[in-house]
């Protein structure tokens, strides 16, 4: 049904954006059979409405027709059976809704921000202060939070920092002149006397007050780094029960480990909405963090969803052991439960529509302009090809090493590290030599130094000598004239297994910083094959050993000492490895390395996808000078270059990233809305990739991939959404033969 638009707005709604604001209504007053939102899935559609009102953890089954039971007593009723409990029941077991709120989950564009301020005018009637809640209080997980809440009929909006003006302006723009009243908190001057003013509760209109997640968090530190005295502190917004509050981009809470989680959920509010186009953006656990912030139970406890929800699905999708039939079918039949019962949690908490939807009618849900996507492929210059396939060998050659020693799991953040690097050079080579400096990386000659691993710390200058004559003592080396292959083996003294060393030069094997994960100046050429650690002590046991010790030390909050003679407790730069140096016979000495000489030869004055977007800009100030154009980085650097490349070209542009702040964002969106020379906005993905209203733009530049596509999305989105008027084109640029390409192969995947 279409609730009909509040009196005190000026706006008129879209017919779905009535629906949803009776759906909205419902879900907080707990009233009235459940809505079944406009779905296309089949799985659905067999479910009858009674079904759709049971309590997904019952199932129903029905007497033999045979038996006395079906007989005499039930006249043809079902049963109900509670797979968990064992439970039997002959009473249907209807859904207990015990929470006011839920996720408003629209596609990014269609107006969730203007169905959340219709349901806040629809809700409040004039003289109401909104401090009876219909519902008993929530359960609150902080224990330092007491019963003396102050209770405010204000309704609490927390979004990114970019979104706090846009909230603000829309919120007045489509009210009636003086029928709602907001504020902002933020800043280092914020204060709550917006809430603490007496005369506002018994206002004509609603209260809104509006804050930002780093601000939320800021106020959670606070309040838990205070004592009891700074607690009762009523200037604190943890002291106040608010009537209702809303997240905007709630997938910024979709880790339940993190503080500002925790913030959110620390706020009391009798009504909790979660708005987000996103609604999972990895994984199925970014729901049950959403679930958790509605306190929707019993699914927002950990065992229960596991148990019944993300087990089943998990050990359904990935089961790598073989399994025969009879366990494989076991593991669906499992899985199609679970998913019974996400359906059952999704139809209860969330509403969710998108730009294609079709009407049972066969309209369209909204019309919307034409949208072309594109991807332009990008072919690298040869210096710049060079470049990228010196650093890719290095990666290749450090992922190795990992690999080899066991330690892949142990270093995951290096190998982003990697990868970063990587798509550093798809984007400009200046940004990778840049990067490569910082990180020492860059070795002034070719040879033995060419292994050193990035930001690992520089060896004691004693280090060579001591190894060398340790091995020389131990007769690993032989003579003093060491042959292109020497097979030499010793006992490791803590497991007796013999240890080979493989050489192809003395000058090649040198001692490594053992607890380094990076470092790869030699390569195993078998991984079965253990290579030998160096102590203090001058005692050398195998890599196995030394690491299954420092973990049981570890578990044990121990001290790492020499298992053999006890000496003193070992530092992690003290102990070095000699591991078998082995050339790959697929790698050419012509290769490049980076060493000065070659990046010093590396032309870093532009690259391919900034001419490739030069090109496109130019054409479109001859095209349609009028047409403004939105570019997309997730790197702030290559941001910075843009900016010279613009300046240099003449064109007017702005810039949007994490380093401004809120006055200044406000002065760039106004300056990129109303200014007509001003027609390319620089932003950056993760600070302006949500929320923002940016119609007045038509195209969309995303110059390099996310690991995530609805990332993308939520970008593209900032253009095409309702309220655009002109065709929409959006270029995504990629580099041929690169992990770009790889990463489009992840998102697909996704």
């Amino acid at each position: 049904p279409e609730h009909p638009v509040p009196t005190t707005m000026v706006v008129n709604l879209h017919g779905y954006q009535r629906q949803a604001l009776s759906w909205l209504i419902k879900r907080e007053n707990q009233s009235g059979p459940e809505p079944t939102p406009a779905t296309n899935d089949p799985a659905c559609a067999s479910e009858t409405p009674e079904m759709c009102q049971m309590d997904p953890l019952w199932t129903q089954y029905n007497f033999a027709k045979s038996s006395l039971i079906h007989q005499k007593s039930t006249r043809g009723r079902p049963f109900y059976f509670h797979k968990h409990t064992g439970q039997l029941s002959l009473k249907f077991p209807r859904i207990n809704n015990r929470y006011c709120g839920g996720i408003l989950a629209d596609e990014m564009g269609l107006g969730k921000t203007i169905e959340v301020l219709s349901l806040i005018h629809a809700t409040f009637q004039p003289g109401d202060t909104h401090l009876a809640p219909s519902q008993p209080p929530l359960p609150h997980t902080d224990p330092s939070i007491g019963p003396d809440l102050i209770e405010t009929p204000a309704t609490l909006i927390v979004c990114p920092m970019s979104l706090m003006s846009q909230w603000r302006d829309e919120a007045k723009l489509f009210s009636q002149p003086g029928s709602i009243q907001v504020d902002i908190y933020y800043g280092p001057s914020r204060n709550l006397s917006f809430l603490q003013d007496p005369d506002r509760h018994a206002s004509k209109g609603p209260l809104i007050l509006i804050t930002s997640y780093n601000t939320l968090l800021a106020d959670y530190m606070q309040w838990n780094g205070e004592g009891a005295v700074g607690k009762s502190n009523c200037r604190s917004i943890f002291r106040y029960r608010f009537h209702r509050i809303v997240l905007d981009e709630a997938h910024t809470i979709k880790s339940r480990n993190t503080k500002t989680f925790k913030a959110c959920d620390t706020i009391q509010a009798t009504r909790r909405w979660a708005v987000t186009g996103t609604p999972i953006t990895n994984r199925l656990d970014d729901y049950f963090s959403l679930l958790c912030f509605l306190r929707f139970e019993p699914w927002c406890r950990t065992l229960v969803w596991k148990t019944t929800i993300s087990d089943p699905i998990q050990k359904n999708q990935h089961a790598k052991q073989p399994l025969n039939v009879a366990q494989l079918a076991i593991l669906q039949k499992d899985a199609e439960h679970a998913f019974r019962i996400l359906r059952s949690i999704l139809r209860q908490t969330l509403l969710r529509r998108t730009k294609n939807l079709i009407l049972p009618s066969g309209k369209p849900l909204v019309v919307m302009p034409p949208i072309c996507r594109e991807i332009q492929y990008v072919t690298l210059s040869e210096t710049e090809q060079a470049l990228y396939a010196a650093v890719q060998t290095d990666s290749k050659r450090k992922f190795g090493n990992l690999c080899a020693q066991g330690m892949l799991w142990r270093n995951y953040a290096h190998i982003f590290q990697l990868l970063s690097r990587l798509r550093l050079g798809c984007c400009h080579p200046q940004l990778l030599v840049d990067n490569l400096e910082r990180a020492g990386a860059i070795v002034d000659s070719p040879g033995r130094d060419q292994g050193v691993p990035f930001n690992a710390p520089p060896l004691p200058g004693w280090a060579d000598d001591t190894v060398t004559e340790v091995l020389d003592k131990q007769k690993l080396y032989g003579s003093s004239t060491v042959t292109p292959t020497i097979e030499l083996s010793t006992e490791c003294p803590v497991c007796f297994e013999s240890l080979t060393y493989q050489r192809e030069e003395a000058e090649s094997d040198q001692p490594v910083a053992a607890d380094d994960p990076g470092d790869d100046s030699t390569r195993p050429e078998d991984a079965s094959t253990s290579s030998s650690i160096l102590l203090p002590c001058h005692h050398i046991v195998c890599v196995t050993c030394w690491a299954e010790y420092c973990e049981r030390q570890g578990d044990s909050g121990l001290s790492k000492r020499c298992p053999l003679c006890r000496f003193e407790p070992i530092r992690p730069l003290s102990v070095f490895t000699s591991m078998r140096a082995v050339i790959s016979p697929h790698r050419s000495v012509e290769e490049p390395c980076l060493t000065r000489e070659f990046v010093n030869g590396i032309d870093c004055t532009s690259s391919a996808k900034l001419e490739s977007l030069l090109t496109y800009l130019k054409h479109q100030v001859q095209a349609d000078p009028s047409r403004k154009s939105v570019v997309f980085s997730q790197f702030t650097s290559f941001l910075q270059v843009l900016v010279r490349a613009l300046t240099a070209e003449g064109i007017q542009f702005v810039l949007l990233d994490g380093s401004l702040s809120h006055v200044q964002r406000e002065r760039v969106l106004h300056t990129f809305k109303n200014d007509p020379n001003c027609t390319v906005f620089l932003l950056s993905l993760r600070a302006g990739g949500t929320g923002l209203n940016l119609t007045c733009a038509s195209r969309v530049f995303l110059m390099d991939p996310w690991w995530n596509t609805a990332i993308e999305s939520q970008a593209i989105d900032r253009v095409y959404r309702l309220g655009q008027s002109r065709p929409v084109d959006v270029v995504r640029f990629i580099v041929k033969g690169s992990v770009e390409e790889r990463m489009l192969e992840i998102q697909q995947s996704k």
